[in-house]
């Protein structure tokens, strides 16, 4: 917008200078004395500020005034838009100084009544902060007093409860005390039925073991094979490992009978066997056996 202005300014001033030049040509050309014409327009050089000339009387003719160059025209013309820019600068530089002013002001103001705001918010805060620790206090004193209450009854219930759990306590004591020492003459009848028990299982086992010794020892004769030139007085001890099946899985002379080839005899009488008679009880079977092979 401030160009196009400019632009007409500068193409208004341009054409009164040249309506000024034509006037000046002519008033050159007619001889005829005339009143001088005033022409108004805008140029801006040095001579402005010089005094006006003084208007010629009638009876003189007017003089004429020298014709200005183009360089002068183009001069004045650009002194004219410069002192235009400097003139708008000016205004913007007022305008930006009032709208900085404005705006400053609007912040002082936006400023004070921020911290008109913050104060009557912070006055509002004590307050309530204030009425509210009145009220906690005063929940406080009332929870304290509630509490002190419900603990003196916790007590005293405490006290009856610990009474009860005192006469209770010597009660089951006592039944306690006398359900021991009948369980404990039960356990002594019971241990001592469980030692005559064991005892006359034990002599039964015992027994048994003795005639399965026999029965192994039977059928280790009726497997034994008498080495040549043998005596027959000759006795070893062999230990057996068998399993519950009989079957043999060691054998070997614990105590020889200072003849190799009998010893040997035994042990393979012994493998020949297997698998061995069993007990009658299966309490009364043990994986190692020792017996004395005397031969008949």
């Amino acid at each position: 917008m401030n160009n196009v202005r400019l632009h007409h300014f500068l193409l208004a001033l341009t054409v009164h200078a040249l309506l000024l030049i034509f006037l000046l040509v002519g008033a050159q050309c007619t001889r005829k004395p005339e009143a001088p014409q005033i022409i108004e327009g805008v140029i801006v050089n040095e001579a402005i500020n010089k005094p006006a000339p003084t208007p010629p009387s009638r009876d003189t003719p007017p003089t004429p005034e020298p014709k200005p160059k183009a360089d002068e025209v183009q001069q004045q013309i650009q002194q004219q838009r410069i002192k235009q820019q400097a003139e708008q600068r000016q205004q913007q530089e007022l305008q930006q100084k009032q709208q900085q002013q404005q705006r400053e002001a609007q912040a002082q103001a936006k400023r004070e009544a921020e911290q008109k705001a913050r104060e009557a918010e912070l006055a509002k805060q004590q307050a309530d902060a204030k009425e509210k620790a009145e009220q906690q206090e005063a929940k406080r004193r009332a929870d304290e007093a509630q509490k002190q209450a419900q603990a003196e009854e916790k007590q005293r219930q405490q006290a009856a409860l610990d009474a009860k759990k005192k006469a209770d306590a010597e009660k089951r004591a006592q039944e306690e005390q006398q359900r021991k020492a009948a369980a404990e003459e039960k356990r002594r009848e019971a241990e001592l039925a469980k030692a005559l028990g064991a005892e006359e299982q034990a002599r039964e086992i015992g027994q048994v073991q003795q005639t399965w010794a026999l029965q192994i020892t039977d059928a280790i004769q009726n497997a034994w094979v008498r080495p040549p030139g043998t005596d027959l007085s000759l006795t070893c001890k062999v230990k057996i490992h068998v399993l519950p099946n009989g079957q043999v899985t060691a054998a070997q002379v614990t105590r020889g009978s200072g003849n190799p080839l009998f010893d040997d005899s035994v042990i393979t009488a012994v493998y020949k066997a297997s698998p061995l008679p069993q007990p009658s009880d299966p309490a009364a079977f043990v994986p190692d056996i020792s017996i004395t092979f005397v031969p008949k």
